[in-house]
């Protein structure tokens, strides 16, 4: 602030050297308004090039008496150098940011520059005033005050030029101020010296009237030990590794030691800058967003010339897309590839996939890696339904094919029929939507079942009609749709290939729970029945028990079990999705089975099956296929002579051939399944699991429907056991008849114990 009416200027010398010859000028009018109103009395305006004043006038007289006119001089030095214009008016001195350029005219500039005097708010200091150099310490003053303005009402961004006054409370030796400067001499105490800035004046800012101001504050100014340069920074390590969304300086902190010296440094501070010249990687507000090399200057806060150069290696991260939509299958497992992979430092086992979990809380679908890539997985389907996946690899989600985060998976429900032979199969039962599985299209049947004479279903017979496939007349019979209320279907098929003997249900409907099936009510004698959920129990774990009577059988197509008036024979006996099986009762019947768990807990209404401990199963000695034959002769024998047979099973034959096996249930009894036709005769023999010694019994049956219960089991004995095993020294003619341990026929190239000419032999 001025204290004084000495002009802007003070005096411009005649003898300045700006007024000899070769001089030359930029003519400039000004105009000065206040409050929107020119003012041309009581205003000092210059004109400085180079901080020098160049002309300066205290008159309005150009322009109809509204505007100063400033001759500025100079020389041909001065050609298109910046004008800076101040005004000097009650006692506040303006420098204007609206400039002008010395272009050497000396022709009138006639249109003139409006300079606005803007409005002062107020005053802001330093508050402490911290000096750190080396004794005695200067200091402008000036650069400590800021200068508030109103910023709504500016014009042309005037800055206040004031000058102040001081007070301090003496302190000899310590220091001295003269005009803005300080001058230190001494170090000061830790709370330093009390200085009072003085304000005071008039303003003509945007208000109606003048507005007169006063300001006064009070600051410390701290004079502190000289500053000790920092000379070095060192880094250890020099190259780190970060990832793509890491903050680079968290990475700093937490894997680099950064070292500056001297030790005694005034300030040891170190800033972060990315070098983006010399890097490839990319950064947003510290957090990397691409891959490639980040360099990072590291440098001193007091000296940023003193620097050090770490370089963080950022990989590119791991990507790869999956299938946007999946249809898998609970048969057998789906082949899934992972694509468009893009990465470093690839760890497979960073892999996890998450799915949509049944109603059971189960995930729908199972995954398993099937190669050492990590992008190549088995899918296999556990219920049926529609659902959701999603693949994150390191806990972040991959995207799909289709660009989003989340595939869909479509698990139909399935049945599969034997691809040569004969099986026993049912179909799934649904709340809603289609429960039957037509085998016609528009009359005809489907042309999935007559592909060719390799390829085709030969026969399906359910418990009341046929359709058979005949080789001039095609399809006769009465079947032409499947159907959960249909029970149980016998079809015979012929197939090269497995995966063509498979009825797709669709997976858009969803199975009932067992509570809610209401299918095939059982009758007294035999009752083809389906199986209508999709997962497989035990017999022990449904309520069959609830309905069934002592003596009733459940037959499948190559198992059976009875029930004995508190439990079904043998627990382990298993209901499988997609198959059929025979209920018989010699009772009255009339009543539904009940396949519920005692505590219903899984999907959709079913049990969860829960793992059990399982014991390592013995190799069956039997040899057989059932599949050639379409029915089952359950048979329930009792072992004479024995009180336990644990240690046996028996294998029952219709001459050489095996046509199934038997293992015993409770005691001496045994369940036999045996595959065949109606009027053959079977034969049996007992294998001894500990001695190895095979037995033929002497009691043979004719094939039919069953024979034996466990109330009144067929009675089974025998004697003659082969015996006298040693090891083959010499081979035998090929012609030779060659049996294996069951009694079968087998060829030159079999392995293991044979027989021949009554001798055993290991071969």
């Amino acid at each position: 602030m001025r204290t004084s009416s000495v002009p802007l200027c003070g005096e411009l010398v005649s003898g300045h050297p700006l007024w000899t010859s070769g001089t030359t000028e930029t003519p400039l009018y000004v105009t000065v308004q206040v409050n929107g109103n020119t003012t041309t009395t009581g205003l000092e305006i210059g004109a400085f090039v180079d901080g020098e004043c160049r002309a300066t006038a205290t008159t309005a007289s150009y322009l109809g008496g509204t505007a100063y006119r400033l001759r500025v001089w100079g020389t041909s030095d001065d050609l298109n150098k910046t004008i800076t214009l101040k005004a000097f008016y009650n006692n506040i001195v303006y420098r204007f940011t609206t400039t002008q350029t010395f272009d050497g005219e000396t022709s009138t500039h006639d249109v003139p520059v409006t300079l606005y005097l803007d409005q002062v708010m107020g005053f802001t200091v330093t508050d402490p005033i911290n000096i750190e150099a080396s004794l005695p310490a200067v200091r402008d003053l000036s650069s400590d005050v800021s200068i508030t303005y109103d910023e709504v009402n500016r014009k042309n961004k005037s800055v206040v030029e004031t000058e102040f006054t001081y007070t301090w409370t003496p302190a000899a030796a310590i220091m001295t101020v003269e005009g803005n400067t300080l001058t230190a001499t001494a170090i000061t105490p830790p709370d330093g010296i009390t200085v009072t800035l003085n304000v005071a004046g008039e303003n003509y800012g945007s208000n109606v009237a003048v507005k007169q101001y006063t300001f006064e504050t009070s600051t410390q100014v701290i004079v502190v030990e000289p500053v000790i340069a920092v000379t070095s920074i060192t880094l250890s390590p020099t190259t780190i590794e970060a990832n793509v969304g890491d903050n680079y300086n968290a990475k700093i902190q937490e894997l680099v030691t950064i070292t500056v010296l001297p030790n005694n440094a005034s300030n040891k501070n170190w800033n972060a800058n990315v070098d983006y010249v010399n890097s490839t990687a990319t950064e947003t507000d510290n957090n990397i967003t691409g891959p490639g090399v980040l360099k990072v200057i590291i440098s001193s806060e007091s000296d940023p010339s003193v620097t050090a150069t770490l370089t963080i290696n950022v990989p590119t991260p791991v990507s790869f897309n999956y299938p946007a939509e999946l249809t898998l299958s609970k048969l057998h497992s789906t082949a899934v590839a992972f694509t468009n992979f893009e990465g470093d430092n690839f760890d497979k086992s960073l892999i996890t996939i998450t799915f949509a979990d049944a109603t059971c809380g189960l995930p729908c679908a199972s995954a398993t890696m099937s190669d050492d890539t990590g992008l190549n997985w088995n899918f296999t389907g556990l219920y049926v339904g529609d659902y959701t996946y999603q693949v994150n690899y390191d806990g972040q989600a991959m995207e799909s094919t289709a660009s989003g985060s989340a595939g869909i998976l479509h698990i139909p429900a399935e049945v599969a029929l034997n691809n040569a032979g004969w099986d026993w199969i049912s179909l799934y039962a649904y709340q809603s939507g289609q429960t039957n599985y037509a085998l016609t299209d528009g009359g005809d049947y489907l042309a999935w079942m007559n592909t060719d004479t390799n390829n085709k279903i030969i026969e399906i017979r359910s418990q009341t009609a046929l359709l058979y496939n005949d080789a001039t007349w095609g399809f006769i019979g009465d079947v032409t749709e499947l159907s959960p209320e249909g029970g149980m279907y016998k079809v015979k098929a012929a197939y090269e290939n497995a995966s063509s003997c498979i009825i797709n249900l669709g997976s858009s409907c969803v199975p009932i729970s067992s509570t809610a099936a209401v299918y095939n009510t059982i009758q007294t004698g035999y009752t083809w029945i389906s199986y209508p959920l999709e997962t497989a129990t035990t017999i022990a774990e449904t309520q069959l028990a609830t309905t069934a009577q002592t003596g009733d059988k459940i037959i499948g197509k190559t198992t059976s079990a009875e029930y004995n008036g508190t439990a079904w024979l043998p627990t382990d006996f298993a209901l499988d999705p997609g198959k059929g099986y025979i209920y018989y009762t010699s009772g009255a019947g009339g009543f539904i089975p009940n396949f519920d768990a005692p505590t219903p807990a899984g999907v959709k209404g079913e049990r969860v099956v829960t793992t059990q401990t399982q014991t390592i199963s013995e190799p069956s000695p039997w040899q057989y296929d059932a599949s050639p034959f379409a029915d089952n002769m359950p048979v329930v024998a009792a072992l004479e002579g024995l009180e336990t047979g644990e240690r046996f099973s028996i294998g029952a034959f219709v001459g050489d051939e095996c046509r199934g096996e038997g293992k015993v249930v409770d005691g001496n009894i045994f369940i036999i399944n045996v595959a065949g036709k109606s009027g053959e005769l079977v034969r049996f023999r007992l294998y001894n699991k500990a001695t190895g010694e095979f037995t033929d019994l002497d009691q043979s049956l004719i094939y039919a429907a069953q024979h034996g219960s466990l109330r009144a089991p067929v009675a089974l004995s025998g004697s003659g056991v082969v015996d006298g095993i040693r090891t083959m020294e010499q081979p035998t003619q090929d012609s030779e008849t060659t049996y294996n341990l069951a009694g079968q026929k087998v060829g030159r190239n079999f392995r293991g114990i044979i027989i021949r000419n009554g001798q055993k032999f290991v071969k």
